[in-house]
C-alpha cells in the first residue's frame, strides 16, 4: 500500500508532514528488513515521457496562474 501510495504520488495527501516523517523512517526500516520490500520499492512504474510530460502540465499552469 505504501509503495502505491508513494508511485502515485498522494502521500502528502494522506499524511501530514509530521507523519510523513514517520512514514519515512518506517518505509526505510521495511527497505532494510524484507526482502521483497527492496525488490518492490526498486521498482519505478514513471516512463520518462510521462514525467516529462507532467512537469511540462505543471509549468504550464504555473505560468497560467
Amino acid at each position: 500500500m505504501l509503495w502505491l501510495l508513494r508511485e502515485s504520488g498522494y502521500l502528502h495527501d494522506v499524511f501530514s508532514n509530521k507523519e510523513l516523517d514517520t512514514v519515512s523512517i518506517r518505509i526505510n526500516e521495511l527497505y532494510r528488513s524484507v526482502s521483497f520490500a527492496k525488490i518492490a520499492f526498486w521498482l519505478d512504474v514513471h516512463r520518462g515521457v510521462e514525467i516529462a510530460i507532467k512537469n511540462f502540465l505543471g509549468r504550464k499552469k504555473q505560468a497560467i496562474k
